[in-house]
């Protein structure tokens, strides 16, 4: 391989995993402790607390068999426009009353079992296998290193302000950040 094709694909390896080493920094806060913090505050029951957490198990499975019936032309810019999508989800479940919550994190998991499907099989595809262990395990430290901190960003910004808008504030972070990067609205697994 020539150096500048190497150093391309070095790139793109790079980007990748930084954008898969924070996946779920916004989602998680948002399902784990926002989706407590608005049921407390809108006095819904424990049962919409599960029933919410049982849509998002469902959505995730559902979204992954999903892409098995539609497939895009470039993956990683399907993965990513789900993300997006999941953004919308993040800031469903914070506003609205308890059907409008249920939506969000039933948006929110559809679109997390169709891009999971989608982003590793990019990743897989785009990693050289010598170091593929290593940076999947990159991958996965960013999410467990951050997410605290994520916890904690999200629970103070509701506490200083209104659940809302940390909602608002992580959804639209997760909206605007997933195709921020150029290189992943042209990256194909397939060749034309």
């Amino acid at each position: 391989m020539p150096s500048s094709s190497r150093s391309a694909a070095s790139a793109t390896t790079c980007a990748l995993v930084i954008a898969l080493s924070g996946l779920n920094l916004a989602v998680g806060p948002a399902t784990g402790i926002g989706i407590a913090l608005r049921a407390h505050g809108e006095g819904w029951r424990a049962q919409a607390v599960g029933l919410f957490e049982g849509l998002i198990g469902l959505g995730s499975a559902l979204g992954a068999v999903g892409v098995s019936r539609w497939i895009p032309r470039r993956e990683a810019l399907g993965g990513f426009w789900a993300l997006v999508v999941r953004g919308a989800g993040i800031i469903l479940i914070g506003v609205g009353p308890l059907w409008l919550t249920g939506v969000g994190s039933l948006l929110i998991s559809l679109t997390a079992g169709f891009a999971s499907v989608l982003l590793s099989a990019t990743f897989v595809a785009t990693i050289d296998t010598a170091y593929l262990g290593r940076m999947t395990a990159i991958t996965r430290l960013g999410d467990d290193v951050l997410m605290p901190l994520a916890m904690a960003a999200f629970g103070a910004l509701a506490a200083a302000t209104a659940t809302w808008i940390a909602y608002l504030v992580f959804g639209l972070g997760k909206m605007v950040v997933p195709l921020s990067n150029p290189r992943f609205r042209t990256m194909a697994l397939r060749t034309e």
